[in-house]
C-alpha cells in the first residue's frame, strides 16, 4: 500500500495545485507559499487532502492517517495557520509541500492530541445516522400508535431461544454424522443435550438485555426469571 499512498500524495499535490491556481508543483517551499496568497494555500490544502481521504479509504489507519492525520475539528484554516507558523523558523524555509505538512501534523498532534482511528471516525458517522433514523421511526410512532410493535414477552423470548437451539443442536448433529459416513463409528458420539444447553447459554448471554427489560415489563422478580448470567449455570 506504500506505492498506492505515494500515488495518491502526488495526486493530492495535482490537485490541490489545480484547486489553487497555476503553480510548479514541484516548486513548493516558504517562497512558493507566500507568493501565490491564500487563495492558492487554501486551494492546496483542500485538494491535497481531498485525495488523502481517498487514500484514507484504501487504506484504513494506515500510510496517510500516520503522516497526515485528520480530526474532524480541524479545519484548513487551522493547517494553514500551522504551517504558516512553521515557515517563521529559517530552519523550514526549504521544506516542500510532503515535509512542512507532515510537520504540520505533528504541531497539531501536539495541540490536539492523537487523531480519531478509522473505525471512530465511522462509528460517529453511523451513530449520527442511526440516530436520526430512531428519531423518524419514533415520530412515525408517535403518530400512529396502532403500528408500534409490541416487545416479545419474557416467555415469548425463552420459546425462542430454545427454538433456535435446537435447530442449531439439530444442524451440527446431521453435519457430525454426515462426516462420520467416511469414519469409524465410534468417533462419531454427539451429545444433542449437550450441545443444545451450551447454544442455549450463548444465546441469552446475546439477549440478556432483552430478557431483563421483558422480566421487568411482566413484574417478574430475579428468582421468578433468572438472568441469563444464572439460568443456566
Amino acid at each position: 500500500m506504500r506505492r498506492a499512498a505515494v500515488t495518491f500524495f502526488g495526486l493530492g499535490l495535482l490537485v490541490g495545485s489545480l484547486a489553487g491556481g497555476p503553480a510548479d508543483v514541484g516548486a513548493t517551499s516558504k517562497s512558493f507559499w507566500e507568493t501565490h496568497g491564500v487563495k492558492f494555500q487554501m486551494g492546496y490544502l483542500a485538494g491535497f487532502f481531498a485525495a488523502a481521504d481517498m487514500g484514507r479509504n484504501l487504506e484504513p489507519d494506515g500510510w496517510f492517517d500516520k503522516h497526515y492525520p485528520k480530526w474532524e475539528h480541524v479545519k484548513l484554516l487551522e493547517w494553514k495557520a500551522t504551517i504558516d507558523t512553521l515557515y517563521e523558523d529559517p530552519k523550514n524555509h526549504g521544506l516542500d509541500a510532503r515535509q512542512i505538512l507532515a510537520k504540520a501534523a505533528g504541531e497539531l498532534r501536539k495541540k490536539h492530541g492523537a487523531p480519531p482511528t478509522h473505525f471512530e471516525r465511522n462509528r460517529e458517522a453511523l451513530a449520527s445516522i442511526f440516530t436520526g433514523v430512531r428519531e423518524r421511526e419514533e415520530a412515525y410512532f408517535e403518530a400512529h400508535p396502532e403500528k408500534r410493535p409490541k416487545p416479545p414477552t419474557y416467555d415469548e423470548l425463552l420459546a425462542r431461544i430454545a427454538s433456535k437451539s435446537e435447530g442449531e443442536a439439530e444442524r451440527l448433529e446431521k453435519r457430525c454424522r454426515k462426516l462420520c459416513g467416511t469414519m469409524v463409528s465410534e468417533e462419531c458420539e454427539f451429545d444433542v443435550d449437550a450441545q443444545r444447553e451450551k447454544i442455549s447459554r450463548r444465546l441469552k448471554r446475546v439477549h440478556a438485555l432483552d430478557l431483563e427489560d421483558a422480566r421487568k415489563a411482566a413484574g417478574l422478580s430475579p428468582e421468578e426469571a433468572p438472568s441469563a448470567a444464572t439460568s443456566d449455570g
